[in-house]
C-alpha cells in the first residue's frame, strides 16, 4: 500500500514547516476515512508476523497523525470544517491495543498514557484536543493580562458536542480515552473551566474502583492528570474531592517501590509543592497532607519527603535567590513534625529522606546540622552522599563536635572504604576543627584518627603533632 507512506511523508513536510497543498491532501484523508476499516488492502497472503498493512487501520492512524501535525503547525482556519469532517469518524475507531490484566494490575498505580497514544480511538481523541487547541489559539483574546477563549467550548460546538456525546453514551468509558482527557485537563480548563467543572465528576469518577475493576475508567483520567498536568492550586480546588479520595485509597495500596514517573510519586509532588507554596497546610481539608504522610505506603510517603530535598537542591543550582523565608519555615515545620512522628520509622530502609535537604543549603546551617546528626544516628550513611563531606567540612567551623560526630558515623557506615578515600580532604578539615575545640571533642577526634589508621588511612596522624 502506497497511501500510508505518502501520508507519512506529507506529515513530515508539515512538521518541517514546508508548504503543502492542503485541499487535495484533506480529500485523500477523507477518502481513507470512507474505506471499510477491515477491507483487505494486501490481496495476497504473507507470513503472519510480517509488518505490512493488511487493512486500513494503520493508514487511518497515519491520517490522525497528519491532522495533529497540521493543527500544531497552524493550518489556515479556512480548512476548519473540512478538517473536522475528516477527524470526526476516527473518534469511533475501535478501542484496541490496550489490554488490562484484571488479575494482578492495580488501576490506581497504572500509567495509561502509552496505551492511550497507541490506541486508535485514544489517538483520535488526542487529535480532537489538538484540534481544540488550534481553534482556541485563533480565537483567544487578552483580558486582564490573561489569554481567554471567548465563549469557551461554545466557540467550537463540534468539539463540545463530540465530547459530551462520548461521555453520555459511554463511548468514552475506556481507559485509553479517559487518559486523553486527563492529559489535556489543563487545556480544557483554559478553554472552558465552567464546562470542565460541570463534567469533572463524570470524567474523574474514582469511586467506581469499589465496583468491578474494568469500570474504573476515572483512574485512567486521574493518573494521567497527575503525571502530565503541573501542580496548581486551581486544579487542586477543582479536583479536591479526587485528591481526598485518592489519599484514602492509598491507605490500601501495596506499593513496594515508587518510581518518580508513577502516579503515586506525582501525587506526592502535587501535595508537597502546594504545601511549599502555602496553598495547602498540614491540617487543611481534614489533615489531607498529614494523612498522606502517615497512612500512605512507606515508599510513597518517603518519596514525598525526599522530593522536597531534591527540589530544593534544584533551587540551589538556579541563578535566582534561595527560597523565601516563609517557604523555608514551612518545610522546617514539615520536617520537625514528620521526623519524630513518621520519619524515624521510615529511615530504614529509606536512606534518602534528609540528604538533599541538608545539601540544598536552603536552611539555617546549625538547624540542618542538628537534623543531619539525628538522621545519621538512624541511617548511618545518607543518600545521596555527593558533596556531603564538603558541606559537612564547611559546617565544622560552626559546630565542630556535631560535624565530627556525623563524620564518624559516615566513616563507620562505609564498609568498602572507597568513600573514606575520597573524603580525606574534608575529614582532615573536620578533624582540625575538632582538635581545637573542647576536651571531649578533641578526645573523640583522636579516637577517629586511630580508627582511620587501623583501616589503613595513616596520613591523619600528623594532626596529632
Amino acid at each position: 500500500m502506497l497511501v500510508r507512506p505518502f501520508i507519512d511523508a506529507m506529515e513530515r513536510q508539515v512538521n518541517e514547516g514546508k508548504a503543502i497543498t492542503y485541499g487535495p491532501m484533506l480529500e485523500l484523508c477523507r477518502w481513507v476515512a470512507s474505506r471499510p476499516r477491515e477491507e483487505d488492502t494486501l490481496g495476497f497472503d504473507t507470513d503472519e508476523g510480517e509488518m505490512v498493512d493488511r487493512d486500513w487501520q494503520w493508514c487511518r492512524d497515519a491520517v490522525v497523525g497528519f491532522i495533529e501535525r497540521a493543527c500544531d503547525k497552524g493550518i489556515d482556519q479556512a480548512y476548519r470544517e473540512t478538517l473536522w469532517q475528516v477527524l470526526e469518524p476516527f473518534m469511533h475507531d475501535p478501542d484496541r491495543y490496550c489490554h488490562i490484566d484484571k488479575s494482578d494490575e492495580d488501576m490506581r498505580l497504572k500509567d495509561f498514557s502509552t496505551d492511550s497514544l497507541n490506541n486508535p480511538r485514544g489517538r483520535a481523541i488526542h487529535a480532537v484536543f489538538r484540534y481544540a487547541r488550534w481553534v482556541a489559539n485563533k480565537a483567544k483574546i487578552k483580558q486582564g493580562g490573561n489569554e481567554i477563549v471567548p465563549n469557551g467550548l461554545g466557540s467550537m460546538e463540534e468539539v463540545r458536542k463530540a465530547l459530551e456525546a462520548g461521555l453520555e453514551s459511554g463511548e468514552h468509558d475506556t481507559c485509553t480515552v479517559r487518559a486523553a482527557y486527563g492529559m489535556h485537563t489543563h487545556l480544557l480548563y483554559w478553554i472552558d473551566k465552567q464546562w470542565l467543572r460541570s463534567w469533572v465528576d463524570r470524567i474523574f469518577n474514582l469511586a467506581r474502583i469499589e465496583e468491578p475493576t474494568h469500570a474504573a475508567y476515572g483512574w485512567a483520567a486521574w493518573n494521567s492528570f497527575l503525571l502530565f498536568v503541573p501542580p496548581h492550586v486551581e486544579f487542586f480546588r477543582l479536583l479536591q474531592k479526587q485528591f481526598i479520595y485518592t489519599v484514602e485509597q492509598y491507605r490500601l495500596l501495596e506499593a513496594a517501590d515508587v518510581d518518580p514517573s508513577t502516579p503515586p510519586a506525582s501525587l506526592a509532588k502535587h501535595l508537597v509543592l502546594l504545601y511549599g507554596r502555602g496553598q495547602l497546610g498540614l491540617d487543611d481539608h481534614d489533615g489531607l497532607l498529614r494523612r498522606f504522610l502517615t497512612q500512605s505506603p512507606q515508599s510513597v510517603r518517603s518519596y514525598a519527603v525526599s522530593f522536597v530535598g531534591e527540589s530544593l537542591c534544584a533551587e540551589e543550582e538556579s541563578p535566582e535567590p534561595l527560597l523565601p523565608p516563609a517557604v523555608v519555615d514551612r518545610f522546617v515545620k514539615l520536617w520537625e513534625w514528620y521526623w519524630p512522628e513518621v520519619g524515624v520509622k521510615d529511615a530504614n530502609p529509606s536512606r534518602n529522606l534528609f540528604g538533599c535537604w541538608y545539601l540544598s543549603r536552603c536552611f539555617e546551617r546549625e538547624w540542618a546540622l542538628r537534623q543531619l546528626a539525628a538522621y545519621t544516628e538512624k541511617v548511618g550513611l545518607p543518600e545521596p552522599d555527593y558533596q556531603l563531606d564538603e558541606k559537612l567540612a564547611a559546617d565544622a567551623e560552626l559546630d565542630p563536635a556535631t560535624a565530627l560526630l556525623i563524620m564518624t558515623r559516615l566513616i563507620a557506615a562505609d564498609a568498602e572504604g572507597w568513600r573514606i578515600d575520597s573524603w580525606q580532604e574534608s575529614t582532615r578539615k573536620i578533624l582540625a576543627c575538632a582538635l581545637k575545640a573542647d576536651q571531649a571533642t578533641r578526645t573523640l577526634a583522636m579516637a577517629l584518627i586511630n580508627r582511620l589508621a587501623r583501616r589503613g588511612f595513616v596520613g591523619f596522624g600528623d594532626l596529632l603533632r
